[in-house]
């Protein structure tokens, strides 16, 4: 069965159903595509709690803040 063949079927399943779907989907494609190593632990970076991102950002926005100051007035 094509996708095309089977787009108006998905379509009329209830949205729990259409989770479930997309959960299993997501699963298979994990395992198929060997990009997630199962059980493993990966970690995921956040500036949360950086001291060091949020002065940076803070550069950042008084550098935005000064280069359209200095455009507006010319």
């Amino acid at each position: 069965m094509t996708l095309q063949e089977l787009l108006p079927e998905l379509s009329k399943l209830a949205v729990t159903d259409k989770i479930e779907l997309i959960k299993r989907l997501t699963q298979e494609v994990a395992q198929q595509s060997a990009i997630f190593v199962p059980g493993a632990v990966y970690e995921v970076w956040s500036p949360y709690d950086s001291a060091a991102a949020a002065a940076q950002l803070q550069m950042m926005l008084d550098d935005y803040k000064a280069a359209n100051k200095a455009g507006n007035n010319g």
